[in-house]
């Protein structure tokens, strides 16, 4: 008698999706010195001589389990090309072509729950790769230039004739364009070309972007490979790397920044292990599979104007500008952040406790959960901020800069930018070449409370989720206080000699 195997004795056999959930598994290779894994399950079967590696199309095991029971019933039943037309989800016709990257970006935005401004800016940084990596345009682009660049070129040659320049045609008609006006505007036309494709390609208010997105959205998702990436990567350091050695590591920054926040949409806790029970034709190896993450070195913030002269001149320079005085304290000594600025109303000002609270409104949001807090204002600046509620007449609901604009939750313009531009303004006149000048008054706040209280303190103060993020990009790094030898010698009087000190003369060789 023939001996039965454990699954035969125990009831299970080959049609049940019981036996079939313990045979399916990953298929892994080595690429590249990295050992990359397949998205979806497989399973091998041998039939009439045949062995085969099935793709199930699909990442999640117990319907895995289940298309490998229909494949082996179908295979038993009618042979391998019957079978092989089971292998897709149920009703779904079968897809042999990977799926694209704004399939994939679609299926990725329903399962992220953070911020949607957060979630674009990871999708704009991953178009931003494809484009550029695999040299993607729209289809219709040199012919929308074109259009562009003789737009651009009628306005430079219609200021050029008022300034009455020799090197353009002269203006004959007050109406329509003379023939050498044409041929000067077509001609310039074709010369700023990569300009006005630029233009076109961040062109937000004509939706002239949507034709780039578009573009980037239809490329197959298995075309950005991980050697696309890294050469793409390559690519950008080595062209800034020709300019110089700032340039090259500005470059390489910024290198780092696209690729760890394009990565993050491929997060496989957070996003990916959903989206591939949705989408079964997703490519073999992923965009970021093996990629390596390198590390920058933070450059540490060093201050070109320090707190009290910009707040001794703000005190003069200032006085004449109420809003833009405000947004300068709230940012100096509050530590806020424009966003938290935008948004703070009178209610959030407590002037008996000199405390301001920073927290989540129907007017903004915050940047991090730890953002979040109570902060204590000098009160030199709460009694300013005080004098400045009863001149204006503010009421708690009421905003504490005053602006012009109306903003939404989703936006990412500031209610007050016209405050922050003659702000701005004032800084760069203090010589304050910073980047972003409101946030230099920001890291001044935190450096000097640093020096004042510890870094604890200002972490806490600056609302960081980690006193990290503060010793990198908000303490200067730089020591406070030298070596103490009096201290060290055990109080003794150190006494350094005095004068020249006259070299040892060479003792004479004696002979051998």
């Amino acid at each position: 008698m023939r001996a039965q195997s454990p699954y035969q004795r125990s009831g299970v056999d080959r049609t049940s999706a019981k036996y079939w959930a313990e045979r399916v598994y990953h298929r892994s290779w080595a690429k590249e010195g990295q050992l990359v894994e397949a998205n979806s399950y497989y399973v091998r079967i041998k039939h009439h001589g045949q062995r085969r590696d099935i793709n199930l199309l699909t990442g999640d095991k117990a319907e895995a389990a289940k298309r490998a029971t229909a494949f082996y019933a179908k295979l038993i039943g009618q042979g391998w090309d019957a079978a092989m037309a089971t292998v897709r989800a149920p009703g779904q016709a079968p897809k042999t072509k990977s799926c694209t990257v704004g399939e994939y970006i679609k299926a990725a935005r329903g399962h992220f729950q953070g911020l949607g401004t957060t979630f674009e800016d990871y999708a704009r940084n991953f178009r931003l790769i494809v484009l550029e990596a695999l040299k993607v345009s729209p289809a219709d682009i040199e012919e929308r230039a074109l259009i562009t660049g003789r737009r651009m070129a009628l306005r430079e040659l219609r200021r050029a004739q008022k300034e009455k320049r020799a090197d353009v045609p002269p203006r004959l008609r007050y109406r329509g364009l003379s023939k050498q006006e044409q041929g000067w505007i077509e001609a310039r036309a074709y010369q700023r070309l990569d300009e006005a494709v630029s233009r076109l390609r961040w062109d937000h208010r004509k939706e002239g972007r949507n034709a780039w997105a578009a573009a980037a959205e239809a490329v197959p998702l298995s075309k950005v490979t991980p050697a696309v990436i890294n050469r793409w990567a390559t690519a950008r350091i080595k062209a800034a790397e020709a300019k110089n050695p700032t340039v090259r590591k500005r470059a390489k920054v910024s290198v780092e920044t696209i690729k760890r926040q394009a990565r993050s949409l491929f997060s496989e806790k957070k996003i990916l292990k959903h989206v591939r029970t949705e989408i079964p034709n997703l490519p073999e190896v992923l965009p970021f599979d093996g990629v390596e993450r390198e590390t920058t070195r933070v450059k540490r913030f060093r201050p070109q104007v320090g707190l009290a002269e910009l707040m001794s001149a703000a005190t003069t320079e200032l006085a004449g500008d109420r809003e833009a005085m405000k947004a300068f304290l709230l940012g100096a000594f509050g530590g806020l952040r424009k966003r938290e600025m935008d948004a703070l109303t009178w209610a959030k000002v407590n002037a008996k406790r000199n405390l301001l609270l920073v927290e989540v409104s129907e007017h903004g949001r915050l940047k991090t959960e730890d953002s979040e807090r109570e902060l204590p204002l000098a009160p030199e600046a709460m009694e300013f901020l005080a004098q400045c509620q009863k001149l204006d007449r503010a009421t708690r609901g009421d905003f504490v800069i005053q602006g012009t604009h109306s903003i939404g939750q989703r936006s990412r313009g500031y209610r007050c930018q016209k405050v922050f531009e003659r702000l701005i303004s004032w800084l760069r006149g203090q010589d304050v070449d910073d980047l972003k000048p409101i946030h230099y008054l920001r890291k001044l706040a935190g450096e000097t409370l640093a020096e004042q209280a510890g870094i604890y303190a200002a972490s806490s103060y600056l609302g960081h989720s980690s006193v990290k993020v503060t010793q990198e990009y908000y303490a200067t790094g730089r020591p406070t206080v030298a070596p103490d030898m009096n201290r060290l010698m055990g109080h003794k009087i150190i006494i350094f000699p005095n004068g020249e000190q006259k070299p040892d003369k060479p003792k004479p060789r004696k002979a051998i």
